[in-house]
């Protein structure tokens, strides 16, 4: 299933760098998911954030997995990923820590993307939460490898666009992205509604 939201427009790539588009994320993640932010020992906004990773990190993560998309490497050069919590963000993101190709059992978390080949199923990307979460895992599969014009849904990729999909064993089905941006993008309108509203977590204790 791909996020209803689709494509966030008023936060595309020309017009909202990962700059602007990571800090508006803690900033709303912030002011939503205090309290839980508080327990996990972060005192501000910026904490959620990571230190940007090295051109060498990123190199060395690359000769792990192969190429990564380009719009995942200016985040990680930004910040190498991001907090989230029990079920907030789905965990987070660790960016670079603990990136690796996916194992063998990736093929029952791909039957929405149609029919991969061998190659295209052991180029799959697994990065891993960066929080203690309830059972998230995060997939992704570089335009360098991704082939598939169309899922079997029906929805096409354009030029650039790539899978990313996240899956939990308790969730009915995945819920997946044309990028990873377009899932922070996602994020971030989702929080900032929240915020404009008033409303935080707390609100649904």
């Amino acid at each position: 299933m791909r996020a209803q939201n689709g494509r966030q427009w008023s936060l595309a790539p020309e017009r909202v760098g990962w700059k602007e588009l990571l800090d508006r994320l803690a900033g709303a993640a912030w002011i939503v998911n205090r309290k839980d932010y508080q327990e996990l020992g972060l005192a501000c906004a910026e904490d959620i954030l990571y230190s940007p990773a090295t051109e060498e990190e990123i190199s060395e993560a690359e000769a792990k997995v192969g190429e990564l998309p380009s719009d995942f490497k200016d985040m990680v050069r930004v910040a190498n990923g991001f907090k989230g919590g029990w079920h907030f963000l789905n965990g987070g993101i660790n960016g670079l820590d603990d990136i690796n190709l996916a194992d063998d059992d990736v093929e029952n978390y791909t039957w929405f993307l149609g029919d991969l080949d061998q190659d295209t199923h052991s180029k799959v990307i697994a990065l891993s939460p960066a929080t203690e979460c309830d059972g998230f895992m995060h997939f992704m599969i570089s335009p360098a490898y991704w082939r598939n014009p169309e899922n079997s849904n029906g929805e096409t990729f354009s030029d650039g666009e790539y899978p990313y999909w996240q899956w939990a064993s308790w969730q009915a089905g995945e819920t997946s992205w044309h990028s990873f941006r377009e899932w922070v993008a996602t994020e971030v309108e989702q929080l900032e509604r929240m915020v404009k509203k008033r409303k935080t977590l707390d609100d649904d204790d």
